[in-house]
């Protein structure tokens, strides 16, 4: 298991940290309330403010939250949106949504749009990102419009490759492809389309058999699973 914070409110009876407290690689954050709880072991790091939670809660791998009495602690969104896996409690993950991925959670509208912002600028802080980048996410955000964050980011890409003079193709292979065959196949499309490729490989062994190459508009597949598919649709007509 990668280290995560165990509880970053109180460490208490009714969150049975003790309990957890001989796994090592665990590391408990926390104003101290329990007897049963030893504070002297070296997995207790004591009680962190905001700025320090946001400073190390991305060093870590997995946020669990044991509590019993907060029903959305801002905590677990904070933790999502730095990468980490979350482990909680029934009452903890009351209101989150398990099919879910932090990039849902943070387009929720009865989430409130300081707590995201604070926790977005902290983050960008932490990752140095540049101003621009974390005040545009920052105004997506004000502006309940992070939903289009994707679709943006592939249009920024996609101009960016135009004004590189790019031409974007995607290789489909039955079998799985080394480096070498993959970067041949790339040439060989820059070759004939007199252009620069910018190649995305997939895998797939579905397609039993052959490659499935587009270019801009242009398919060609070769595969076994096409090949099949246009004799049941020939058998499916006569």
């Amino acid at each position: 298991m990668e280290r995560g914070p165990g509880d970053s409110a109180k460490i208490e009876e009714r969150k049975k940290q003790y309990i957890y407290q001989s796994i090592e690689n665990i590391d408990f954050v926390g104003n101290y309330h329990n007897s049963s709880f030893d504070c002297k072991r070296s997995n207790y790091l004591g009680e962190w403010n905001k700025e320090t939670l946001y400073k190390s809660l991305s060093s870590y791998g997995n946020l669990v939250l044991l509590s019993d009495g907060e029903a959305d602690p801002l905590v677990v969104k904070e933790a999502l949106i730095c990468g980490l896996g979350v482990v909680l409690s029934e009452c903890s993950a009351a209101n989150i949504d398990e099919s879910k991925d932090f990039s849902s959670l943070i387009k929720d509208p009865t989430n409130s749009v300081n707590e995201l912002q604070d926790v977005i600028n902290k983050i960008a802080e932490n990752y140095k990102l540049n101003s621009l980048i974390s005040k545009f996410i920052g105004f997506l955000i004000s502006k309940r419009r992070f939903f289009y964050i994707k679709t943006i980011l592939q249009d920024f890409v996609d101009t960016c490759s135009k004004k590189r003079g790019e031409v974007k193709a995607e290789l489909i292979s039955s079998k799985e492809l080394s480096g070498e065959q993959v970067s041949k196949i790339k040439d060989e499309l820059s070759q004939n389309f007199n252009a620069k490729i910018k190649l995305d490989y997939k895998y797939d062994k579905s397609l039993i058999g052959g490659l499935v190459i587009q270019v801009g508009s242009i398919m060609v597949d070769t595969s076994i699973k096409n090949k099949l598919q246009q004799i049941e649709n020939t058998m499916i007509e006569a």
